[in-house]
């Protein structure tokens, strides 16, 4: 018998003799039925607060007070033919979300370095380079019901970018989340 197997057997045969008896134990203690009006956004693992990425989608819920997340991506994107075309790469998609009370966050947005290399069978490489603008924002999440979450936020990035990633004005953009 290899080692694995011998491990193996040894835990059956101690696992169940002891789910046999805690199964004929005439107490039983039974599990809490969640609360037909539990906060979603809530509970201990607070997955609706966390599962949130900017460039697919927000979610509704606001980040725990005295919790920061940091949300890093990596886009590489291809346009084109193998023979003609570009590829640009951006990272790293910083999105910090930080959580200052009850049902409220801060965020801070950027800078993302962005790198193009353009090619054609005729030219040779050509390359750009810069950052994206950085910003502040932040999200109100309001009382949760049985059904719905509703979360609205605001993002504001000032024109700090390089000069052809800019959007060359403040932007300000607002988010309804349900």
């Amino acid at each position: 018998m290899s080692r694995a197997s011998s491990w193996f057997a040894c835990a059956v045969f101690v696992v169940l003799p002891c789910q046999a008896t805690a199964q004929s134990s005439p107490v039983s203690t039974p599990s809490p039925a969640p609360s037909p009006t539990a906060d979603p956004c809530g509970g201990h693992g607070r997955l609706l607060s966390t599962a949130n990425r900017p460039t697919i989608g927000y979610s509704a819920c606001a980040v725990a007070p005295r919790t920061a997340v940091f949300e890093l991506g990596y886009q590489n994107q291809t346009t084109g033919s193998p023979q003609s075309g570009s590829v640009t790469s951006q990272v790293p998609q910083a999105f910090t979300r930080i959580g200052v009370a009850p049902r409220f966050e801060v965020d801070v947005i950027g800078p993302n370095y962005v790198a193009t290399r353009a090619y054609d069978a005729v030219t040779p490489i050509a390359r750009t380079a810069g950052v994206t603008d950085s910003g502040i924002g932040a999200k109100c999440e309001l009382a949760a019901s049985k059904r719905w979450i509703v979360g609205i936020d605001g993002l504001y990035t000032p024109p700090t970018g390089s000069t052809f990633l800019t959007a060359g004005n403040a932007t300000i953009t607002g988010n309804l989340d349900v």
